[in-house]
């Protein structure tokens, strides 16, 4: 990112095999630079920004038909500025189901994420709430799906999302929407 250079990043997968058909990937990832002395856009201020220090794994199981994976991150406090009284925090998980059966397709899936603005970046945000630096903004989407490989390369979908997103201050109002997607996939 501009806000960090240097960047190292190590990652590291296994896939494997069980007896019974049981199936697993297991990887992992750390996510490291040094910060560098301004943030990008900010006009006559210098800031210097937390190291960045980001890691993230996750593990996927599959037994015939039926998929099922774990992904969780966090980014610590690497987005904030070292100087924030309080710090900026960042993580999170995915989960998800997949089932196939014949032409059709289920999946279930649930992300959660935990966001807190650090002291410099509530002060500098654009939408800013009465909410103070520190008070975690939530979002979590449930979402269920369903395909149907109608053949010859043509597939269907339809899908159901909901969001619940919380910015952390109990005055505001919040909206949470849910959100309808279907699609048609034509392949040559």
């Amino acid at each position: 990112s501009t806000a960090h250079g240097e960047v190292v990043e190590v990652a590291i997968k296994y896939d494997g095999e069980l007896d019974g058909g049981l199936t697993y990937t297991i990887g992992a990832t750390a996510l490291t630079g040094n910060s560098q002395s301004t943030i990008t856009g900010q006009v006559a201020r210098v800031t210097v920004n937390n190291d960045l220090n980001s890691f993230s794994a996750g593990i996927q199981l599959t037994m015939g038909n039926m998929s099922v994976g774990l992904q969780g991150f966090d980014n610590g406090a690497s987005f904030g500025a070292s100087s924030d009284d309080v710090k900026a925090q960042h993580s999170g998980y995915n989960t998800a189901i997949t089932w196939a059966m014949g032409n059709i397709t289920l999946g279930v899936g649930y992300s959660h994420q935990e966001l807190v603005r650090g002291t410099r970046a509530q002060s500098a945000a654009t939408t800013l709430t009465s909410a103070a630096a520190g008070n975690v903004r939530e979002d979590n989407i449930t979402m269920i799906g369903l395909g149907y490989d109608m053949g010859g390369g043509i597939s269907t979908y339809v899908q159901l999302s909901n969001n619940d997103h919380s910015d952390g201050d109990h005055a505001t109002t919040e909206v949470d929407p849910q959100v309808l997607f279907a699609g048609i996939n034509i392949g040559f």
